[in-house]
């Protein structure tokens, strides 16, 4: 009896994952969730008993953001900047979209099209804080190269563009605070390709986004523009850049991002 009633509950374990792996929303929590906390536990943020406590979609009443935000160790990209640092990002995107299996971060028509807000967390072993001057003013060339690797090769490179272009015109600078810290803001206007393609191979990317198969489509990565907005600060005795971000297709997303999710944030530090 107690056997046959273990081989009940396998079965049913069974068919259960099946039925979580069959549909892409529930597929992406799954897989995403325990991707999230593997990058954790070997994270700048974890080496470095630095905390961050973003909200996700969970927290607002709108069908707005995924539910919840993302830990991703990027660990090229010290070879891409050709600089001894470790680059731990934060990310969330566009909700799903249960009618189409995918997130609104491929609808070109969604306020949340190829948008993304999270948080940059940058460790240099060099001894100089990475996107800042020797007298402490921001480097806005060098904190651009992580929104074009982040775009080009995490974001567009897994989806399966070849060969993805960016560029950026500065709109605005100033200052704000962030849970009692003072961060310089950056916003630019970004030239970038749509994340929008047909489907032919099955790339590793829709394991999160779901896939766009089920969306119009004219051309695969079109050119695009989309709003860039940067929240940096330094943190010099451990050599660590923070930053916030947000990259939305329009101004009004931008700003209601900040307010349910950047000005929400907390930073607790070791």
């Amino acid at each position: 009896m107690k056997k046959y009633r273990l081989v009940k509950i396998i079965i049913a374990f069974v068919l259960l994952v099946g039925l979580v792996l069959a549909f892409p929303f529930s597929r992406s929590l799954a897989v995403m969730s325990v991707y999230s906390a593997a990058e954790q536990r070997d994270s700048v943020l974890k080496n470095e008993g630095v905390r961050i406590r973003l909200p996700g979609g969970f927290s607002t009443p709108e069908k707005d953001w995924y539910p919840f935000v993302i830990t991703f160790n990027a660990d090229y990209f010290g070879a891409y900047v050709n600089r001894p640092v470790d680059l731990t990002i934060l990310y969330n995107f566009g909700a799903f979209n249960p009618a189409v299996g995918c997130s609104s971060f491929y609808n070109p028509k969604s306020d949340y099209f190829d948008a993304f807000y999270g948080a940059y967390v940058i460790k240099s072993h060099d001894g100089n804080v990475f996107g800042y001057l020797d007298n402490g003013t921001l480097d806005v060339a060098e904190m651009a190269k992580v929104f074009e690797y982040d775009m080009n090769v995490l974001v567009l490179q897994s989806l399966g563009c070849a060969s993805p272009e960016f560029g950026y015109t500065l709109t605005g600078t100033g200052e704000t605070t962030i849970d009692g810290r003072v961060y310089d803001v950056v916003d630019a206007k970004i030239t970038t390709q749509s994340p929008l393609h047909h489907v032919a191979d099955f790339q590793n990317a829709y394991f999160q986004y779901g896939s766009p198969k089920r969306l119009f489509i004219q051309k695969d990565f079109k050119n695009t523009s989309v709003y860039g907005r940067i929240y940096a600060s330094e943190l010099p005795d451990q050599n660590i850049t923070l930053c916030f971000y947000i990259i939305a297709p329009n101004p009004q997303t931008i700003e209601a991002c900040e307010a349910d999710m950047i000005d929400q944030a907390k930073v607790i530090l070791k």
